[in-house]
C-alpha cells in the first residue's frame, strides 16, 4: 500500500512538534489485546450455562471480539490448549475438540450464540460460510425464545455498568453528621461542591453526597402524613385477595407436561436435551390438542411411535433438529387423518396397505416414499417403485 493510500501513515517527528495540538485530529482505537471485559449478571452467577466449560469459552470468546482477532471454534480450542485447560473427563489430558465443539453448540441452544449462513461471495443462491455471531444477552438473540427456567431475560434491556476507574458504592454509615460524605477521604466541607468528599446541604446522615456515575445519591423522605394504606380487601373476594392477583390456572396439567418432556428426551429418531424439551413440550402439548390427537398421558407405545414418526416426517437434509423441532411439531397433521385404520377382513386389501406394501418392497426410497440420493441441495422427488409389482408384494 502506497503512503497516499494509508490513512494513518508513519508520523514524520521532524516535521511536527510531539507536543504541539491539532484540533481536528482523529482519537482512534489502538490495536492491543482487551484488559478486560464486562461480564453479565445472568452470565456470570445465573442458571443458563451448568457446564464449567462454556464459561470458559464464553469467555475465551468475548476476549477475542474485544480484542478484534480471529475468532473461530478451532481457534478457540487452540487457545484453551495453549492456556493450559484440562479436560473435565481427564485431568491428565487437555481439553479436546470434540469438548469445545459441544461447548459451542451448548452456547448456541442458551442464546449466547448464533449460527448463520452467509450468501455465497461467488454463487448468487447458493450457500454461503457458515458465522457465528455472539450475544451477551440472549435476549438479543433473535432465534432465542424465554423459557420458565430463563426469567432473567424475559425484561430485555441493554448491561448498564460504571465506567472503569469509578469508585465503589459505598452505604452510609450512622456516625456521620448530616451532608458530609461517607467516604473515608476527608473533604473540606464546600457546600456547594459536587466532588465526592465535599459536603452538601440538605442531605440526611450518612448518606453519599457524591455525583460520580455508580454512586447512590439520597432521596427525599417521605413524608408520614403522606403515606397511603392499602384498601380492606372487596367483600365478593372470598380468598381476600383481588381477582388480579388469584393465582391462574395453568393451560396443562404437571403430569402432562412432564410426560411430554420425556417423550421429547426419548425419542428414537432424535433424542432433545433438557432445555429443548422444557421449550418445546407445550408447542407439542397445544398442537396435539387443536389436531385431535389423544392426550399424551394416555399413549401406549404405538400411539407414541406414531407421533414421533409424524413429528419427523420431513427431515431430510436438516442440520440442526433443536432448531428446527419446534417448527416441526406445530407442523403436526389431523389425528384423523394419521391414526392407524381399521382392521380389513381377510382378503381384502385397501389402497394405503397396497402403496405401503410397494414402498416397502422399493429400495430406493425411504419409508415415506421419498427418494434416497446423495444431493442434499436438490428438491426432494417422489420415487415411482421402478421394477416393483405392488400386486405381486401384497400377494406375499
Amino acid at each position: 500500500m502506497s503512503e497516499a493510500q494509508n490513512p494513518f501513515p508513519p508520523a514524520r517527528h521532524g516535521a511536527d512538534k510531539p507536543g504541539r495540538i491539532d484540533g481536528s485530529g482523529r482519537v482512534v482505537q489502538g490495536q492491543a489485546p482487551a484488559s478486560g471485559v464486562s461480564v453479565p449478571r445472568h452470565l456470570g452467577v445465573g442458571s443458563d450455562l451448568v457446564h464449567s466449560l462454556d464459561y470458559v469459552v464464553m469467555l475465551q470468546v468475548m476476549f477475542n471480539l474485544a480484542s478484534k482477532i480471529e475468532c473461530t471454534p478451532t481457534v478457540v480450542w487452540r487457545q484453551l490448549q495453549e492456556r493450559g485447560i484440562r479436560s473435565a473427563k481427564n485431568a491428565n489430558e487437555l481439553v479436546g475438540k470434540n469438548a469445545v465443539y459441544e461447548s459451542f453448540a451448548r452456547l448456541v441452544t442458551a442464546g449466547y450464540l448464533r449460527r448463520a449462513r452467509l450468501p455465497h461471495p461467488e454463487k448468487p443462491g447458493r450457500m454461503g460460510p457458515v458465522v457465528y455471531e455472539a450475544f451477551d444477552n440472549p435476549a438479543w438473540n433473535p432465534d432465542w425464545s424465554p423459557t420458565a427456567e430463563t426469567k432473567d431475560h424475559e425484561e430485555v434491556k441493554p448491561q448498564v455498568g460504571t465506567l472503569p476507574g469509578t469508585p465503589d458504592v459505598e452505604f452510609g454509615e450512622v456516625d456521620k453528621t448530616a451532608g458530609q460524605n461517607t467516604s473515608r477521604n476527608a473533604g473540606s466541607g464546600n457546600a456547594t461542591s459536587g466532588v465526592p468528599g465535599r459536603g452538601i446541604r440538605g442531605v440526611s446522615a450518612g448518606q453519599n453526597t457524591s455525583l460520580v456515575p455508580g454512586r447512590r445519591t439520597a432521596l427525599p423522605p417521605h413524608p408520614p402524613e403522606e403515606e397511603v394504606t392499602p384498601p380492606p380487601p372487596t367483600p365478593s373476594s372470598p380468598s381476600g385477595s383481588l381477582p388480579s392477583q388469584r393465582e391462574e390456572v395453568a393451560e396443562f396439567s404437571p403430569e402432562e407436561t412432564s410426560a411430554a418432556v420425556a417423550f421429547l428426551q426419548t425419542m428414537s429418531t432424535w433424542q432433545a436435551g433438557r432445555a429443548t424439551a422444557v421449550k418445546c413440550a407445550p408447542v407439542l402439548l397445544r398442537t396435539m390438542r387443536q389436531q385431535g390427537w389423544p392426550v399424551i398421558t394416555d399413549m401406549d407405545a404405538a400411539g407414541r411411535e406414531l407421533l414421533e414418526r409424524e413429528i419427523f416426517k420431513n427431515t431430510v437434509g436438516a442440520k440442526s433438529f433443536s432448531r428446527l423441532l419446534p417448527g416441526w411439531v406445530r407442523d403436526l397433521r389431523l389425528y384423523a387423518h394419521v391414526r392407524p385404520a381399521a382392521a380389513q377382513p381377510s382378503g381384502e386389501v385397501t389402497a394405503a396397505a397396497a402403496r405401503m406394501a410397494l414402498v416397502a418392497a422399493c429400495g430406493r426410497c425411504d419409508e415415506l416414499g421419498w427418494v434416497l440420493d446423495d444431493d442434499d441441495d436438490g428438491p426432494m422427488r417422489r420415487c415411482a417403485h421402478p421394477g416393483v409389482t405392488a400386486g405381486a408384494e401384497v400377494a406375499q
